[in-house]
């Protein structure tokens, strides 16, 4: 596993992707750089059309050489899904479980990012640019609910978008884990959010929302909300 790539790294760099048309590579970049595998491939599936490759580095690793596999699959809407496929070959070792579960941990944080891309897809930043954006959503993090949450609640929101487990929090925070599920419960019940993966796009649309960074981004994306229709600031999240 790559210790010098967290998941806290992967979330910005990953969330900082969205909008720009090499998102698919970076989305595999990032999870090489999360935890090592010889081979990635992302398809985009409709309903009774060939899937279109969007990433596919299998070419270096003859698919007879591959003998391990992880697979995510994202609901994108009725007829569309993407699908990740991540090999290894027999020359590495089999994800562990270890790895594994550090994959299916950040299943929430791809799903956040994947559907905001498709959903609304924003002008290629040029490099410089992207990394403005990944230090500002950095910033973000560190300011997001401040205006709404308590102190405690805060902290485990931004603990919640870096990609920590409830016991990795618990640990960090020096509480059970018991009272971080305590904490996440009122943060979604604030927020108007049922899953982690609507809280990530809450944070995208608010951190799309504001121009100020030092301040919660949150303020922005209500003000805006707000001037748009009389519905409450924060309406719900949850599918139907």
């Amino acid at each position: 596993m790559t210790q010098s790539f967290s998941t806290i790294d992967f979330s910005i760099s990953l969330i900082g992707a969205v909008g720009r048309s090499g998102f698919h590579d970076a989305l595999v970049q990032s999870l090489r750089r999360l935890i090592g595998f010889d081979a990635g491939l992302v398809l985009h599936c409709r309903h009774k059309a060939t899937p279109t490759v969007l990433h596919n580095d299998w070419t270096s690793q003859p698919r007879a050489t591959l003998t391990d596999e992880f697979n995510y699959v994202f609901v994108i809407d009725s007829d569309t899904r993407l699908m990740i496929s991540l090999h290894r070959s027999e020359l590495s070792c089999p994800f562990t479980g270890e790895e594994t579960n550090l994959l299916q941990s950040v299943s929430s944080i791809i799903e956040a990012a994947v559907i905001r891309h498709w959903r609304d897809l924003q002008p290629q930043l040029s490099g410089e640019e992207a990394g403005t954006v990944k230090s500002a959503l950095a910033q973000a993090i560190g300011s997001f609910g401040r205006s709404i949450l308590t102190e405690r609640e805060c902290e485990v929101a931004q603990l919640v978008l870096r990609g920590y487990s409830l016991k990795g929090a618990a640990r960090l925070l020096g509480i059970s884990p018991a009272t971080i599920k305590l904490h996440r419960r009122n943060v979604y019940a604030k927020l108007d959010v049922s899953s982690q993966t609507e809280l990530f796009s809450l944070f995208i649309d608010a951190v799309s929302s504001t121009t100020n960074h030092d301040e919660d981004p949150l303020v922005s994306y209500v003000a805006r909300r707000s001037s748009l229709s009389a519905s409450p600031p924060y309406p719900s999240r949850t599918a139907a």
